[in-house]
């Protein structure tokens, strides 16, 4: 299904199932899905981190750190 390919790390985890559990040879474009939505993911996971950290030091909650 291409909705299981869109949420996080399941591409990662049905990867190394296949590989590792039912012992087949590595596929290279699930690798290359897995790797565009680990990488997609990390971004979303920056930008959403960096834009609560102005929030918060706009707000003065991080002054001592």
């Amino acid at each position: 299904l291409m909705v299981a390919k869109l949420l996080p790390i399941l591409p990662c985890t049905g990867l190394l199932r296949d590989v590792m559990a039912r012992e087949q040879g590595l596929d290279f474009h699930g690798l290359a899905i897995a790797l565009a939505n680990g990488l997609i993911y990390f971004a979303l996971g920056t930008l959403l981190f960096r834009w609560a950290e102005n929030q918060a030091k706009r707000q003065g909650s991080l002054s001592g750190y």
